[in-house]
């Protein structure tokens, strides 16, 4: 009696262990930085590349020097241009509207930018009144088209927080199925399609600058 007893009382020790192992699991609430996309329709995004209000930069990105003249890149709004011909007194003379722009540069005359998926090519050779000559669509793919004909310009944040699984060591988060964040700290658009790539090059003859 006494035996069974003690068998008794390690086997239900045991199926104790087993359910606590097989209920076991890491779960890890964090607070964290929630990016959700604002979204346009492409075509309007590419029709509002032009020249554009003559305003001051409150940033600047990529800057260009070329012939005496100065283009700011201002993220989120477009390119400032600036005669510098008289370096003590520069003088703001055009602007061209462009939100999605990071890079710029200058060949003979025709000032080539970016502004999300396209290349976007402006006649220079008057400063002061930009003309835009050219526009190739989805040149640059790190940015997204949706599937209905929109592209995320950027992005409102919040503060959320969640629960994690953190036994597998990996996790993923999904934003209002709008935006997922993998383990490895990558922002994903969960409505985006990939545009295709084309490689491209051009010499050009001004000064970039940092």
């Amino acid at each position: 009696m006494k035996n069974t007893i003690v068998l008794l009382t390690l086997c239900s020790i045991s199926m104790f262990i087993i359910q606590s192992c097989i209920d076991d699991t890491c779960i890890e609430k964090q607070t964290i930085t929630v990016y959700d996309p604002v979204y346009e329709d492409i075509a309007t995004v590419r029709a509002a590349v032009k020249p554009g209000q003559i305003s001051e930069p409150n940033q600047h990105g990529a800057l260009y020097y070329y012939d005496d003249y100065l283009l700011i890149s201002e993220p989120g709004k477009g390119i400032h241009v600036y005669d510098n011909h008289d370096p003590k007194n520069p003088k703001n003379i055009a602007m061209i509207n462009a939100k999605g722009n990071k890079s710029l540069a200058i060949k003979s005359n025709r000032l080539y930018i970016d502004n999300f998926t396209d290349l976007f090519v402006f006649d220079v050779s008057d400063m002061d009144n930009p003309k835009l000559v050219k526009r190739v669509d989805d040149v640059f793919s790190d940015h997204y088209i949706t599937k209905d004909g929109k592209i995320i310009v950027d992005y409102i944040t919040h503060e959320e927080t969640v629960d994690i699984d953190c036994s597998s060591g990996e996790f993923l988060i999904d934003f209002n199925d709008n935006v997922i964040l993998d383990n490895n700290g990558t922002l994903r658009s969960t409505k985006a399609s990939g545009n295709r790539s084309i490689n491209y090059s051009n010499n050009t003859v001004g000064v970039g600058l940092s």
